[in-house]
């Protein structure tokens, strides 16, 4: 208790040198003014602790049980729990639940209230029944659709007599029935009794049902008469009607045999005879003297114009109307007197067309046509209509070494420093082997010599950074193209630190190269650029 001193309340003070100090009461939660020992409160009040503490609330660090809740608002009754198991609601103490264990019985339809264990089968793992083979079709029973085979037959109204034999069926009456009413045909009448008829084919049925037993022009079932089988009551002919020796039939049935005789025209002859004649491809073939040439002109025998004129032959001449010069006109072999239609064209020197037709010429040739047809035109060595060329090209000057005064020099590859793509282009021909720029794939660099200049070879100075799996290419700027062409392809990059050989190449007449890395070298994904000669 605290010590009073001259009615002043006075804590730490000792009496007879014993120090006053306070306790905490288990029994309330005062904690009065005053010096206390080091302690902890559950030690005060062993009810501090997490089993007497609601869940999800924290008392001086103990936080309460998930076994201890609130349970005010809780509702259930016994009856709402499972038989025997026990719980806390509203109203305090613990409670025994009275639910009854209940399940679905297969042969009722009863649905008693309590708990169901239930089934990880589902209701047809209780009643087999329940499936979709018992279950009309249409019809859905707990989520088990009903059977397309499952079928209400109270509207079908078919009779035995009228479905096919041996096969069943369902209609009006339940029970499963077996038809009869298969019909087959009868060859020896026409009758189709009502029924049931297997596939089959009419002519199955009845052989004679046939195009051989069918008039022609008649169609019986699909069988179209044959040509050979004819209605002969119209026919009338006699045998004197018909080439010897032919059989025919005619009117009264009977096979016949004709006694028309087999006659020709003679060519020296001038009889018609009655009877069968063979024939020929024409007239002409019978008397060979029935040809334009032995007919007056204008005069027509049997078809054959004649073309004579004043005694003159034309049979042997054979010009149409398009070989003879429009205007002009000409007898030749089966017309008479033509006009020719063949056209005047000429050669002109906007085109290389040689027309059809006919030409009046030039005295002077093709060169007075064209003044272009001329030696100096035409390339040295080559004859076009009868010019030989003088023409020397470009590259037969480069053959001849007519233009090696354009050699390109050391100073004339290093006299403007090298542009392009990579970082420090210029160090390509800067003259310094020491000093390198990376080109990886697709970079290039080119060198402008500023002047034409005739190159003929090259070299590259190696790097010792390279893996040695790079390659590169060079190509030139075509004068009379305007564009590049490749004039080196498929090179390998050097791996030693100095100068390959001079390589030699095809001679080239340019103004421009350029480099271009085609692989880069796997060591820095590029080709390291030393120095490059692309000289003559």
């Amino acid at each position: 208790m605290p010590v009073g001193i001259n009615g002043v309340d006075k804590q730490s003070v000792g009496i007879n040198g014993v120090q006053v100090k306070q306790t905490l009461n288990a029994a309330n939660e005062t904690v009065s003014k005053g010096v206390y020992d080091a302690t902890t409160l559950s030690t005060v009040d062993a009810d501090l602790a997490t089993a007497n503490i609601k869940n999800g609330i924290t008392i001086f660090g103990k936080v309460g049980s998930a076994d201890v809740q609130d349970i005010s608002d809780a509702t259930a009754v016994e009856a709402e729990v499972l038989n025997p198991e026990t719980f806390y609601a509203v109203g305090g103490g613990i409670r025994t639940g009275t639910m009854p264990t209940v399940a679905l019985a297969p042969g009722s339809s009863a649905y008693p209230a309590g708990y169901h264990a239930g089934d990880g089968g589902g209701l047809p793992a209780i009643d087999a029944d329940l499936a979709t083979g018992n279950i009309k079709n249409g019809i859905t029973i707990f989520n088990i659709a009903g059977s397309v085979d499952v079928r209400d037959v109270s509207d079908a109204n078919a009779l035995v007599g009228e479905v096919k034999t041996g096969s069943t069926f369902y209609a009006v009456g339940g029970a499963r029935k077996t038809g009869s009413g298969t019909q087959t045909l009868n060859p020896a009448n026409e009758n189709v009794p009502a029924g049931y008829y297997a596939a089959t084919t009419l002519s199955a049925v009845d052989a004679q049902l046939a195009v051989g037993n069918i008039k022609s022009g008649i169609n019986i079932f699909g069988f179209v008469g044959a040509a050979t089988v004819q209605e002969i009551g119209a026919a009338d002919a006699a045998v004197t009607d018909v080439k010897n020796p032919r059989t025919f039939f005619s009117v009264t049935g009977a096979i016949k045999t004709g006694t028309m005789p087999t006659v020709a025209l003679d060519p020296v002859l001038n009889e018609y005879p009655a009877g069968y004649h063979a024939g020929a491809a024409s007239l002409t073939a019978v008397d060979a003297h029935l040809v334009v040439g032995n007919i007056k002109d204008g005069v027509q025998i049997f078809g054959v114009t004649g073309t004579l004129v004043e005694g003159t032959d034309i049979s042997d001449a054979n010009a149409a109307v398009g070989d003879v010069k429009t205007g002009q006109t000409f007898y030749s072999v089966a017309e008479p007197r033509k006009t020719g239609n063949m056209p005047t064209v000429a050669i002109v020197a906007a085109n290389d067309n040689y027309p059809a037709g006919y030409h009046v010429g030039n005295v002077g040739g093709l060169e007075a046509i064209d003044a272009d047809l001329a030696v100096e035109n035409i390339k040295n060595g080559v004859t076009i209509f009868g010019k030989e060329g003088t023409l020397v090209g470009l590259d037969y000057a480069i053959s001849e070494g007519w233009l090696d005064i354009l050699a390109a020099s050391v100073a004339d590859f290093q006299a403007n420093p090298g542009t392009g793509t990579p970082a420090n282009p210029e160090r390509i021909n800067d003259n310094n082997t020491g000093l390198s720029t990376q080109a990886s794939l697709a970079k290039y660099i080119e060198v402008d010599y500023g002047k034409n200049v005739l190159i003929y070879r090259w070299r590259q100075y190696g790097n010792i950074n390279h893996n040695g799996d790079g390659f590169f290419k060079i190509q030139y700027w075509d004068l009379l193209l305007g564009a590049y062409v490749d004039w080196v392809t498929d090179i390998p990059i050097r791996v030693t630190a100095d100068w390959s050989i001079l390589s030699s190449v095809s001679k080239k007449l340019t103004s421009k190269v350029k480099y271009i890395t085609t692989v880069a070298d796997t060591a820095f994904s590029a080709n390291f650029v030393n120095e490059m000669e692309i000289i003559f």
